[in-house]
């Protein structure tokens, strides 16, 4: 089921962060790393921190010119973003998100409060 996930990152400003995400997913399973949009591309700068068998993510990494392009294939899209205020209310928590899954209904991504400038985890099962 993991080979179903990818991880995209929405306008990413610093090239070792990609990295380091490309670490975390391969440490956990996920192989499929999607960018869209990306400030700084930086190669060299990625590996620093896309270390060992992880660099496999960032060569197999789709690089997308729009959130929309870059979801388009799935089917269950989950937005996260670190940022708080009155308008990125918490819609759902991990735990129940998880179980509720079966119930999501595709919508538009303005409807959920997200923008293409904020990152987003895609989950698709095709």
């Amino acid at each position: 089921m993991l080979k179903n996930i990818a991880i995209i990152l929405v306008e990413p400003q610093i090239p070792e962060n990609i990295g380091a995400a490309a670490r975390a997913m391969n440490n956990m399973g996920v192989t499929r790393l999607i960018l869209v949009k990306p400030e700084n591309c930086d190669l060299t700068r990625i590996l620093k921190m896309a270390t060992g068998t992880s660099i496999d993510i960032v060569e197999e990494m789709e690089v997308h010119d729009s959130l929309t392009e870059a979801i388009g294939p799935f089917h269950y899209v989950v937005g996260t973003t670190a940022r708080i205020g009155a308008h990125r209310p918490a819609l759902t928590n991990p735990r129940d998100l998880a179980k509720n899954r079966w119930k999501v209904k595709r919508r538009p991504l303005s409807q959920a409060g997200l923008k293409d400038h904020e990152c987003l985890a895609g989950l698709g099962w095709r």
